[in-house]
């Protein structure tokens, strides 16, 4: 009888065991993106994108409808983010150790809430718990550079300090802003300042040997800042040319990947590139470019979702060139080099 009850004390045993590595599995299980995400909203035309991965959710900013909304895997679209004051919705990223989503406010003129101001001058960022929705703060960057200055605040990254940094397209200028919400300019320089009618300064990311990486879309060039010696600036040496260069992340310390958009389809390709760098981002390669024929659909950036490579099309070629207030179809979509 002993023996018997210990057979099946054994087994029982062993059962839990398999059913608790089970459970154990289920919880490593790799999370499937989809190759492509297909987003159906009239008019919502995204720019930015950031990704939650605690609660597997996609943010979206959109340059038209000026809100954030949450997008899942299968494209259901939820109105996260919608106030007046929020105008063109551009760069957005996300705070996990402070739980909030900071995002770029600006009015190119682009959007149906637009004050209409030419130049235009809004400049702000935004920071809101990404559990509630509250705004934590509301940061004027503008009336840090004097009053009439055109600006278009468009893209932010954050420090390990948890420090923001954000790029102005109109004014040559990129401002610091800490986690509690005070502002400073880090760089501003007439000389990096665009051609009337043309954006400059656009994607901007962090690296962690202290400086920021920083594109000016008009040129098509880059910009190695040191968080030291801001004012020491200088262009990254690239070993071809990009026609225009909008949303940049670094997926590791000497990977970048670039995405470049084009207003103007006999000049260039809308297209994705892999830059290379083996002395610390003083110059760079073009290891691959991933090209497409088709016009409108106007990549803006790009991110990390479950350790996949994703792009936004955000289709503005239609808004800002063709006049199309009512685009319905966007795209989310996977690269790989």
């Amino acid at each position: 009888m002993k023996r018997i009850f210990s057979i099946i004390s054994y087994v029982f045993l062993g059962l839990l065991t398999l059913s608790t590595v089970a459970c154990n599995d289920d919880n490593d299980v790799k999370i499937s993106v989809p190759d492509s995400i297909n987003i159906n909203e009239t008019g919502l035309y995204p720019e930015g994108i950031a990704y939650d991965q605690e609660s597997q959710t996609i943010y979206l900013s959109s340059i038209r409808k000026g809100k954030i909304v949450k997008v899942s895997f299968s494209g259901k679209v939820t109105e996260f983010i919608n106030q007046d004051k929020l105008k063109s919705v551009l760069g957005m990223t996300i705070d996990k150790s402070r739980n909030r989503l900071l995002v770029c406010n600006a009015d190119p003129g682009f959007s149906e809430k637009t004050s209409g101001n030419n130049p235009p001058v809004l400049a702000s960022l935004l920071a809101y718990d990404l559990s509630t929705g509250e705004e934590l703060f509301d940061v004027n960057l503008s009336s840090l550079t004097p009053a009439g200055n055109p600006h278009l605040a468009n893209d932010v990254v954050l420090d390990k300090l948890g420090n923001a940094y954000v790029t102005s397209s109109f004014t040559p200028a990129v401002f610091k802003v800490t986690p509690e919400g005070e502002a400073s300019v880090l760089l501003i320089d007439p000389t990096l300042a665009p051609e009337p009618g043309t954006f400059g300064l656009n994607g901007i990311e962090w690296h962690e040997a202290g400086f920021l990486i920083m594109a000016h879309y008009a040129r098509g060039t880059l910009y190695k800042i040191p968080l030291d010696n801001p004012g020491d600036y200088k262009q990254i040496s690239i070993d071809d040319n990009i026609h225009s260069i909008d949303g940049i992340m670094l997926t590791e310390a000497n990977e970048l990947i670039i995405v470049s958009n084009v207003f103007d389809p006999t000049v260039a390709k809308n297209s994705v590139h892999l830059l290379k760098s083996d002395d610390n981002w003083t110059t760079a390669k073009i290891e691959a470019t991933l090209e497409s024929d088709e016009p409108n659909i106007f990549p803006t950036t790009v991110t990390t979702i479950e350790n996949q490579t994703m792009v936004v099309y955000s289709y503005l070629f239609e808004l800002a060139v063709k006049g199309n207030p009512n685009h319905a179809n966007f795209l989310i979509k996977k690269v790989s080099f």
